[in-house]
């Protein structure tokens, strides 16, 4: 299926890996969000489960194996261009405090690197991101998942 103008939404996941109060971020390769810093993960492939595509992904990207996860936010990401949908993702973001192997960009990644929770803010880091503290926080006390929906407007040039 297409990624760009889908006929329908894409299953995608994220791994927000998590240690000592930081949270790993991987600097995009490919749109959207090239160039951005963003939660590792990538799209569904059929026949896969949800947990497969995570470890593969997470194995892909950031080159480490993944030993434990648990669904921790599931979310609707939505880029428009006026009223044509250029991306449309459903995304379930693990929680990983549990992994194993060395930290190395892998075919999607320009650079990992672990930022404070309390501080991810800067350029390159969209606004999505700039909540996680509350759900990561969230997630912690009560251990239950969060929905959201973001859309965000593209406009041509």
């Amino acid at each position: 299926m297409r990624r760009i103008y889908p006929s329908r939404p894409i299953v995608a996941v994220g791994g927000v890996i998590y240690a000592d109060s930081k949270i790993l971020l991987s600097k995009r390769r490919d749109p959207p969000d090239k160039f951005m810093w963003s939660i590792p993960g990538g799209a569904v492939e059929k026949g896969e489960t949800l947990l497969a595509a995570l470890k593969r992904e997470i194995r892909e990207e950031c080159g480490v194996s993944v030993e434990k996860a648990e669904p921790f936010l599931i979310f609707d990401k939505i880029y428009k261009d006026i009223d044509m949908v250029v991306y449309h993702y459903v995304i379930i973001d693990f929680f990983i405090d549990d992994f194993s192997g060395k930290l190395e960009p892998g075919s999607d990644s320009l650079a990992l690197e672990f930022f404070d929770i309390d501080s991810l803010k800067g350029p390159g880091i969209p606004k999505n991101i700039f909540h996680m503290k509350k759900y990561v926080r969230q997630f912690l006390q009560n251990g239950k998942s969060i929905y959201l929906s973001f859309e965000e407007q593209l406009v041509k040039k």
